[in-house]
């Protein structure tokens, strides 16, 4: 008997090992937009974001987190939905060189400011309409930079309605050969949440395998 007889049930053309290159997570999205820069990345209420936009997206947030003095290495916190935005920002601050702190976007503002003073964190990525919430963390934590996003912005134009600021932003920029990382932080049913760092070629590495197995070109 074969020592790995799960082997024969794997699909035509995937292979048994899988090597997994030297890439960061925004390397990969990279390259996804060059290989399929139509296909879709995020679907939202109707909107469609191709990878090639979601690619230009956040290279242009990372800029932005850059001109703002986000050095590499420094804390940047999602306090998001599942929105788009939260996608951009999360390769965003990765391609920047940021350690990416993925919070529960329900938190009161006690569990947030303790999340935000464990990962030493002072940037915020958060909706507008949590400014009371941010208001009562910047009050007693040490927050730097918040960057407040729309919850309209990436809503189809038949539902955006009000919403009618639109900004220019210059193309983005990466800090080569970046360590870039995220924090995971678990809750738990008692006692604060606990998180832990990851650096980000192991957080690439599960993509290989789905590389063979599932192409951008099928549906």
């Amino acid at each position: 008997m074969s020592a790995s007889p799960w082997h024969a049930h794997y699909d035509p053309g995937v292979p048994p090992a899988i090597e997994v290159p030297p890439l960061t997570l925004p390397d990969l999205l990279s390259a996804a937009a060059r290989g399929h820069p139509d296909a879709p990345a995020v679907l939202f209420y109707g909107r469609t974001i191709s990878y090639a936009e979601l690619d230009r997206l956040s290279s242009r947030f990372a800029a932005a987190l850059l001109d703002e003095g986000l050095q590499p290495g420094d804390r940047v916190v999602l306090v998001l939905p599942n929105i788009p935005q939260a996608v951009i920002g999360y390769y965003g601050a990765l391609r920047a060189g940021a350690v990416v702190v993925l919070t529960n976007p329900i938190f009161e503002a006690g569990g947030l400011i303790r999340q935000i003073e464990d990962a030493q964190a002072d940037t915020l990525l958060a909706l507008s309409m949590f400014h009371p919430l941010i208001a009562q963390v910047r009050a007693r934590a040490p927050v730097r930079r918040v960057i407040y996003t729309n919850l309209k912005e990436f809503l189809p134009s038949s539902q955006r309605q009000l919403f009618t600021l639109l900004r220019q932003e210059r193309e983005g920029h990466r800090v080569p050969d970046a360590e870039a990382r995220r924090s995971l932080w678990m809750a738990r049913m008692l006692g604060a949440a606990q998180g832990a760092h990851s650096p980000d070629p192991p957080l690439a590495a599960p993509a290989s395998p789905a590389n063979p197995s599932l192409p951008l070109n099928q549906t």
